[in-house]
């Protein structure tokens, strides 16, 4: 009898073990980011298997991103760079095999605003509504490195690339003048590249607006064929000629000339001990090409170049001007 009742004691104690195994099993993750995981002396450290799961796992909804970085900020910022990789100037929705399934049924949702607001940018949609979805870490003989799944809802990812078009939505061709139309062609021949690229990422993401693009690829025909029939010749002596290769290539380059562009510059230099700078101002002004004198758009771009010898200093300073002249039209002659 006493033998019995020991036996049944030790078989009470085993499904209690049990019980308490699966329940501690099915308890949902409470934090994403765990210890790190320490390899035994005969075996390598691995990531847990979300790490290595397919894109097609993943609910259709968001756009995920799997970063990896030797601090979890860092793993974060990776992250942020796969989901804008997604939205690409193609639109061409990338497939990553290393992104992981967050399953709702498996793991709690940490949901962050991410309080810095990522700067990270693609065509000019900033990267919010962040979800946390799974972090690991992995100890290993080169220290830790930490690994992290992010999804970004694809609502909010179209909301944001609407934002950016929506001015565009009253955007219209001024037909009455035909120098008007070749400062407009100037000004919105770029943006309205980027719009067009904008609502096609939408469409890609299942929030097109075919209203819009239909008035875009209308816009776009209007540039091109003032871009076909109205040159524009820049204007500027010897010294300035690596700016007019550089300017020359964001204008039409029709022979009726509607427009003159002219450069003037205005340097200064200095040196300090070994350290030679040099000052640098180019003025910039359009205008018609009937009446010269009359400036229809003016701006002044400026640089300070520096280095080991005057030379180094003109040459930085010439460099740093090709690179603002190389910037949209839009961005810097029409502010």
């Amino acid at each position: 009898m006493a033998l019995l009742k020991w036996f049944g004691a030790l078989l009470l104690l085993a499904l209690a073990a049990t019980g308490t195994a699966q329940a501690s099993m099915l308890k949902p993750m409470q934090k994403p980011i765990q210890e790190p995981m320490q390899a035994g002396a005969n075996e390598l450290a691995q990531w847990p298997q979300w790490v290595f799961a397919p894109t097609s796992d993943y609910p259709d909804t968001h756009l995920y991103g799997l970063g990896f970085g030797a601090s979890k900020s860092a793993a974060r910022q990776h992250a942020l760079a796969e989901v804008v990789l997604q939205i690409s100037t193609d639109v061409q929705v990338l497939q990553r095999s290393v992104m992981a399934r967050a399953k709702s049924n498996a793991a709690v949702t940490v949901r962050d605003d991410f309080e810095q607001r990522s700067a990270i940018e693609a065509l000019g949609v900033k990267v919010e509504s962040i979800e946390e979805q799974r972090a690991a870490a992995l100890q290993s003989p080169d220290g830790i490195e930490f690994a992290v799944l992010l999804a970004v809802p694809k609502e909010a990812i179209i909301s944001s690339l609407h934002d950016q078009v929506r001015p565009f939505e009253s955007l219209a061709f001024p037909y009455d003048d035909e120098t008007a139309q070749l400062l407009w062609a100037l000004q919105y021949r770029q943006q309205i590249l980027d719009a067009l690229r904008l609502e096609r990422a939408m469409a890609a993401l299942g929030g097109g607006q075919p209203m819009l693009r239909m008035q875009l690829e209308q816009l776009q025909r209007d540039v091109q064929s003032v871009w076909q029939v109205a040159g524009v010749r820049v204007i500027a002596d010897r010294t300035l000629t690596p700016l007019v290769g550089g300017l020359s290539a964001q204008l039409p380059s029709a022979e009726n000339d509607r427009l003159w562009v002219r450069l003037t510059q205005k340097k200064q230099t200095a040196n300090k001990g070994n350290q030679f700078f040099e000052r640098r101002e180019v003025v910039v002004h359009v205008s018609p090409a009937s009446t010269p004198t009359k400036v229809l758009q003016q701006q002044t771009l400026r640089a300070v170049g520096k280095g080991n010898s005057a030379s180094q200093a003109e040459q930085d300073a010439e460099q740093q001007i090709l690179d603002l002249l190389d910037r949209p039209l839009s961005v810097w002659l029409f502010q």
